[in-house]
């Protein structure tokens, strides 16, 4: 990344798989992995909009497991710290 410090990869996902703390601290937490707004299928989401989507995607799964398989080089570029 430049700055010397590990991308928290395991960070990122726990924004997807753990209770949100409330929305406005929700949303500064999206903030700190991803641009705000940010491009997703050709969509720009807001950080609020990430909110909504983490939610609604914790509520339709009950059970989730989550394994990095790999990361590419220079992985910290694809996601804004």
């Amino acid at each position: 990344m430049g700055s010397g410090r590990e991308f928290d990869v395991e960070g990122l996902l726990r924004l997807w798989t753990e209770p949100l703390p409330p929305p406005g601290e929700a949303e500064a937490a999206f903030r700190a992995y991803y641009t705000d707004p940010v491009r997703v299928n050709g969509a720009l989401l807001t950080a609020a909009d990430l909110v909504a989507r983490a939610a609604a995607m914790q509520g339709a799964f009950t059970e989730t497991r989550r394994e990095v398989l790999s990361l590419a080089a220079g992985a910290a570029a694809l996601v804004q710290p």
